[in-house]
């Protein structure tokens, strides 16, 4: 459960950075600490 819950809240973090910057590469996630996994399954989410 604990898991899922980060997931989560790296899934938000991710869309407010994509609403706020636009476009966004896996090297501008690791500089706020979000694995680059987070955009490779946002994207497969849709």
């Amino acid at each position: 459960m604990e898991h899922n819950g980060r997931m989560k809240m790296l899934a938000e973090k991710l869309v407010d950075l994509v609403r706020t910057q636009g476009l966004i590469r896996p090297c501008d996630l690791a500089l706020l600490g979000i694995p680059r996994i987070s955009l490779t399954r946002a994207v497969r989410h849709g």
